[in-house]
């Protein structure tokens, strides 16, 4: 019985944990407002995720236009700038399209891909 009392106060603490930070997020939301706490989000997702860079995009007019941004600096400016079809041209048009993971293996090798902003160089 002692490992189940315990996973018990571990999943308690994890649910206090979670109202804690849904209560902060909601605070800075109305003392900053929500791009300050999106901003966030998409840090600690692109942070956890061990990735370069990662970017909320939000439709409108049928078209998705980057709200959010964590990383490559410059390629979030020239996607803010211009606004991206929801087609398979782009990396964020084709996960709009299949509403789920995208992975291109070789941007130069794949003929529908043809994003006209900066291209980042690879880490090696």
């Amino acid at each position: 019985m002692a490992d189940v009392a315990d996973f018990e106060r571990q999943l308690e603490a994890a649910r206090q944990q979670q109202r804690a930070i849904g209560r902060g997020l909601s605070g800075r939301a109305r003392a900053e407002g929500l791009q300050a706490v999106l901003d966030e989000v998409v840090e600690a997702v692109t942070l956890l995720s061990g990735v370069d860079n990662g970017r909320l995009w939000l439709v409108e007019n049928g078209l998705l236009h980057a709200f959010a941004n964590c990383g490559f600096e410059e390629q979030y400016e020239f996607d803010r700038r211009h606004p991206h079809a929801i087609d398979r041209t782009t990396m964020a048009g084709r996960t709009a399209l299949t509403r789920g993971p995208v992975h291109i293996p070789d941007i130069l090798e794949d003929p529908e891909y043809t994003y006209p902003g900066l291209v980042p160089i690879a880490r090696p």
